[in-house]
């Protein structure tokens, strides 16, 4: 525990010596580690040929996400690509992301690219914590992916919280009936995700330089699975506020 803290305020004091706001992916994970919060394997590659190597040692398939500061929606810039199965693909995929997110920003600070494990199956949440001006620490639960944009419906919960209160959360969402089984399905065990939002809310009510933490998608699947596929944290321009 104590490593993890020694950790978590080296990666919060090296960022803000660079201005705050959000970390790169790569940091991201690093905080979601050291917080508990299960990531999907991966790591940080400079080059083609290191992408290659490191999506080697992961087993494909692969995906490949832009790094680097003020890429806030990486989709959106051509700073993602899904399904690589092979070796030449990974070089391919390095080449054409970097060539499309230099047209499109071409004043990015680029820090390399991430290299993941590519999660298939299971159902796509979001879980979060903020710090809201108005509240304080608060917890965010709700369906992830294209869905939570497109239905807008999260449950929210002031920090920290208990199990109880995690376990409400799910059931106050459309994100239940999927959890629970639907058309057949097998139902998913709720308790990782329960389990990850009471970490989220012991984060940002005792960390008061966590600004926001946020996985979208988080993905449940069967067997007790639980694994952050995108991971945000974002830390307060003043540590002290």
């Amino acid at each position: 525990m104590q490593e993890d803290n020694v950790e978590l305020e080296h990666i919060m004091k090296s960022h803000l010596q660079r201005g705050g706001g959000p970390l790169d992916e790569f940091d991201s994970r690093r905080v979601f580690s050291r917080l508990g919060i299960p990531v999907v394997p991966g790591g940080r590659a400079d080059t083609a040929a290191e992408a290659e190597g490191l999506a080697r040692r992961l087993g494909f398939p692969v995906v490949l996400k832009i790094l680097g500061s003020g890429i806030s929606h990486k989709t959106d810039v051509g700073g993602v690509r899904l399904n690589i199965c092979c070796r030449q693909g990974v070089r391919s995929a390095y080449s054409d992301m970097m060539s499309a997110v230099n047209r499109q920003l071409p004043d990015a600070d680029i820090r390399g690219v991430s290299v993941q494990k590519q999660v298939v199956g299971g159902v796509e949440l979001i879980v979060g914590g903020l710090r809201d001006p108005q509240f304080g620490p608060v917890v965010t639960f709700g369906l992830g992916g294209i869905m939570t944009e497109s239905l807008q419906e999260i449950a929210f919960r002031l920090a920290p919280i208990d199990r109880s209160d995690a376990g409400d959360m799910l059931r106050e969402t459309a994100a239940w009936s999927l959890i629970r089984g639907y058309r057949g399905r097998e139902p998913l065990d709720p308790s990782p995700i329960c389990d990850v939002l009471v970490r989220l809310g012991d984060a940002v009510s005792r960390y008061r330089w966590l600004e926001e933490v946020e996985a979208n998608p988080f993905i449940l699947q069967p067997g007790a699975k639980a694994v952050a596929v995108d991971a945000l944290v974002v830390v307060r321009r003043t540590a002290a506020e």
